[in-house]
C-alpha cells in the first residue's frame, strides 16, 4: 500500500504508551509519522502546529482529564477534511463530556478494547468502531516483562505468608483519604477475623495535589491503621509490582485490568462519589470488567470487608468463579493491537484516495 503520513497525539503518559506502539507499527510498514506523545504536558509542542506535516490521517487519544490539545487537532482535521480516528485506551475513554457530539459523528473510526465497548460506541454516537485491543494490555499477561514474584517480594520485604493488597488512588485527595480509611479498616478487621497477615501497599497518583502540597496528607490514616504498610516507591508504577500482589482494591483504574490479565482477584470499591466520577468521565455508572464478573464490585464498606476475606483465599467459590470470568472475557492476546490499528488506518486512507479519484 502507498506511504501514509500519520499524525499521532496523546497528551498524557498512559495513552501515549499505546500510541508509541502504534507509531512503531506504522514505521515498520514504512509510513511517515509525526507524533506528540507527551511525557511532560507543560512542554507539549502546540499540536495543531503539526498540521503543517499535511497528514493523511490523524489518531488521537481522549482519555486524559485535559484533552484540549487533542480536540484542537480534531478541529483542524475536520476543517481540512482529513480522516481522524480516536483510540480509546480504556473503557469510556472516547466518551468524555468535553467531546462535542459532532466530533463523534464525524470520527472516521474509534478503536476500542473489546466487543462490549464496540456496542457502547454506537450507543453514544460513533458511526464506526473497530475492536483493536489495547497494546499495553497485551503486555500485562506476559510475565517475562516483570521481575519474579519472589524478587519483588524480597525487595519489598514481604514474607510468604503475608497477603499483599495493593490500591492505586486517583488525583482527588479528599476522596482518596476516605477510600484509604475504608481499605485499611477492612484489612484490619479481616486480620482480626481470619488471623491471617494482610499487609497494604498504597500507590498514590503523581497528579495528587494534596500530597504535593502536604507530603504527610495521608500519614495519620496510614499510621493509625494497625496494618503493616509497605512503601513501594522504589518501583515506578503499580504495574511493576503486580506479580507479587495477592489482591487488588481499585476504582476503575488500569491497575485492575492489569490484575485481571494476571488472574489476580480484583475488588472495585465503588462508593457513591466514585460512581459519580465514573459517570462524569465515561457516561455510565458501571465498569465493564466488573459487569462481566472479572472483578467484584463493592458499593459499601460491609461488602468490601466480605470481599477482602473471600477473595484473599483462592480456594473460595467466589475466587474460583472470578478467575473463570477473567479467563473467559480477558483471554491473553499477543502483539496484534497496534497492527490492527495500522491496517484500519491504511484502509481509511485508501478509501479516501479512491473517493478523490
Amino acid at each position: 500500500s502507498r506511504v501514509m503520513r500519520a499524525l499521532l497525539v496523546a497528551r498524557t503518559i498512559g495513552p501515549a504508551k499505546n500510541l508509541v506502539r502504534v507509531a512503531s507499527a506504522l514505521s515498520d510498514r514504512n509510513h511517515e509519522v509525526a507524533a506528540v506523545l507527551s511525557k511532560d504536558p507543560e512542554s507539549m509542542i502546540y499540536a495543531p502546529a503539526l498540521m503543517s506535516f499535511n497528514p493523511d490521517a490523524v489518531l488521537v487519544t481522549t482519555s486524559s482529564m485535559n484533552i484540549s490539545d487533542e480536540l484542537a487537532v480534531i478541529v483542524q482535521a475536520r476543517q481540512r477534511g482529513i480522516p481522524y480516528a480516536i483510540f480509546a485506551d480504556t473503557y469510556g475513554a472516547h466518551n468524555r463530556s468535553e467531546m462535542p457530539e459532532e466530533m463523534k459523528r464525524d470520527c472516521s473510526v474509534v478503536f476500542v478494547p473489546d466487543e462490549t465497548e464496540k456496542e457502547f460506541s454506537r450507543e453514544i454516537g460513533y458511526p464506526r468502531a473497530e475492536v483493536s485491543g489495547v497494546p499495553i494490555w497485551e503486555d500485562y499477561a506476559d510475565l517475562s516483562n516483570y521481575p519474579s514474584r519472589g524478587d519483588i517480594r524480597g525487595k519489598l520485604g514481604i514474607s510468604d505468608e503475608e497477603i499483599a493488597v495493593v490500591s492505586a488512588f486517583g488525583k482527588d485527595g479528599n476522596l482518596n483519604r476516605r477510600l484509604l480509611q475504608d481499605t485499611v479498616k477492612a484489612l484490619r478487621m479481616a486480620i482480626e477475623a481470619t488471623k491471617r497477615h494482610f499487609i497494604f501497599i498504597p500507590r498514590f497518583h503523581p497528579g495528587d495535589q494534596s500530597l504535593k502540597t502536604d507530603p504527610n496528607f495521608y500519614k495519620e490514616v496510614l499510621d493509625g491503621s494497625l496494618v503493616r504498610i509497605i512503601d513501594s516507591s522504589a518501583y515506578k508504577s503499580a504495574d511493576d509490582i503486580m506479580p507479587a500482589m495477592d489482591l487488588i482494591v481499585s476504582q476503575f483504574s488500569t491497575i485492575g485490568i492489569n490484575a485481571i490479565y494476571q488472574r489476580k482477584p480484583v475488588i472495585e470499591y465503588m462508593i457513591d462519589p466514585v460512581l459519580e466520577r465514573l459517570e462524569k468521565q465515561t457516561g455510565r455508572r458501571y465498569w465493564p470488567p466488573a459487569k462481566c464478573g472479572a472483578a467484584l464490585t463493592a458499593t459499601m464498606f460491609d461488602v468490601l470487608l466480605l470481599a477482602v476475606m473471600e477473595l484473599s483465599d483462592s480456594e473460595t467459590e467466589t475466587a474460583v468463579l472470578l478467575k473463570k470470568q477473567q479467563e473467559k472475557y480477558y483471554p491473553v492476546q499477543k502483539g496484534g493491537a497496534a497492527k490492527r490499528v495500522v491496517s484500519v488506518l491504511e484502509r481509511l486512507v485508501a478509501e479516501k484516495a479512491a473517493v478523490k479519484v
